[in-house]
């Protein structure tokens, strides 16, 4: 059958459903663009060029060269991509995040413990966030997603010497970094509610995940969810 001209426009339901699917994809793009994209003249160019796979798409359909679910499917392919990708970035932008904070926390337990407890959990800690802030922020940079720092690689380099995998040494880096979150939310620091301006009683404290706002305790959370999905990962290599 030989494709349809220009004339035969296929104003039937499919055809708009295709139109709307387009339409849907610009608007999302826009919505990434907004988030992502500080440069104005960048999120322009984004959202246009996202505007223009829709209006080809919806061009091929009208003009008869795809039928109207080859059109549909196109949109929605284009649509999980960018949904993929911007996933991919809210992950490395929530990790480099969570990085500076177990880094931060890392330190106050150095400091509130008066080095008591450095070694055992603060310098830990320091050396996870410090090893998150590179990967992320090296991804980041590079446009990628596969950065490994110089902690995790230890941890796959150890694993290797004892007999294993790399894939084994990613999984005790996520249980460590699973077991120091717990550790974080757990540990006693002083509630907003104390006023005492010498010593501090126990009586003064409460665990940190009370003091924490919901969105950051969420927040907290939902990284912990990410190491967890990235230990299942992991263990699925071995299998």
């Amino acid at each position: 059958m030989n494709p349809r001209n220009e004339h035969d426009v296929p104003w039937n339901d499919e055809f708009w459903e295709v139109s709307h699917a387009a339409a849907r994809l610009t608007q999302y793009a826009c919505e990434v663009g907004a988030r992502c994209l500080n440069d104005g003249m960048l999120r322009m160019q984004f959202a246009q060029e996202m505007a223009y796979v829709g209006k080809a798409v919806v061009e091929d359909v009208r003009t008869g060269k795809i039928t109207p679910r080859e059109g549909l499917e196109a949109v929605r392919e284009e649509h999980a991509l960018l949904v993929n990708q911007f996933s991919a970035y809210l992950r490395i932008v929530a990790g480099l995040a969570s990085g500076l904070l177990v880094a931060g926390t890392g330190l106050a337990v150095c400091k509130m413990s008066i080095g008591l407890a450095c070694g055992a959990l603060g310098v830990p800690m320091m050396l996870h966030g410090f090893n998150a802030v590179y990967e992320n922020g090296m991804n980041i940079v590079q446009g990628r997603s596969d950065i490994k720092g110089p902690v995790r690689k230890a941890y796959q380099y150890a694993a290797i010497r004892a007999g294993g995998k790399a894939s084994q040494g990613n999984i005790a880096y996520g249980i460590v970094d699973l077991g120091l979150s717990a550790y974080g939310l757990g540990r006693k620091v002083v509630a907003s509610s104390a006023r005492r301006l010498w010593h501090y009683l126990d009586s003064d404290k409460v665990r940190a995940y009370r003091a924490m706002s919901v969105g950051s305790l969420g927040f907290e959370l939902g990284i912990d969810v990410m190491t967890g999905e990235q230990i299942w990962v992991e263990i699925k290599k071995d299998d």
